[in-house]
């Protein structure tokens, strides 16, 4: 063996466990996709767990049944609510009871940057008007500071939130803006 073959063979043991080393490891972000028991399908970034909780909006009585994962610290999640029959209240008040909501839960301050932007749900769906907003939570140290990104929308009868939420300088990074994109993008009804 002459010393270019010992470092070809070197060479290839190195890359031959750097291959098996790298396939041994698990991407952060495992995208799977999830259909709610309302229609509404994502695609998440993890296995989806799902609770149901009594909450009121506006004075409405509401069940509100939440798809979430989380990883690492970060957490995604869809929330749906049924409106009532004949609920009189305007999808504006309640769009702005979950906004509040939202705030109050992060302990926030104002929304910041709230716009309305216009969906894409599906071939048999038209454009759906959508309240986007960004919620941040400031703290000492500046490490612990909380931001949530939200859109708030109704499509008859169902009321949605679709939330990220995380540490702000997390949220902040380039590989986790490409994966709340990917999340808020990935929304469809059937």
């Amino acid at each position: 063996m002459t010393m270019t073959d010992s470092k070809a063979s070197l060479c290839a043991r190195g890359v031959l466990i750097g291959a098996i080393a790298l396939g041994g490891c698990s991407p952060r972000f495992d995208w799977r996709e999830h259909a709610g028991a309302d229609g509404l399908a994502a695609t998440f970034p993890g296995r989806v767990q799902s609770a149901t909780r009594k909450i009121e909006l506006a004075g409405v009585p509401l069940e509100m049944r939440m798809d979430a994962t989380r990883v690492d610290d970060l957490s995604f999640a869809i929330g749906v609510a049924r409106l009532p029959e004949g609920n009189t209240t305007a999808v504006g008040v309640l769009v702005d009871a979950v906004q509040a909501g939202l705030a109050a839960n992060a302990e926030a301050g104002a929304a910041e940057g709230a716009h309305e932007l216009v969906l894409h749900l599906g071939a048999h769906h038209g454009p759906v008007s959508a309240r986007a907003f960004t919620l941040q939570k400031a703290a000492t140290p500046p490490s612990a500071a909380l931001a949530v990104e939200a859109r708030v929308f109704v499509v008859p009868p169902y009321l949605y939130q679709v939330v990220v939420a995380g540490p702000e300088a997390v949220m902040n990074e380039a590989q986790t803006r490409e994966a709340v994109d990917t999340f808020m993008s990935s929304l469809r009804l059937p």
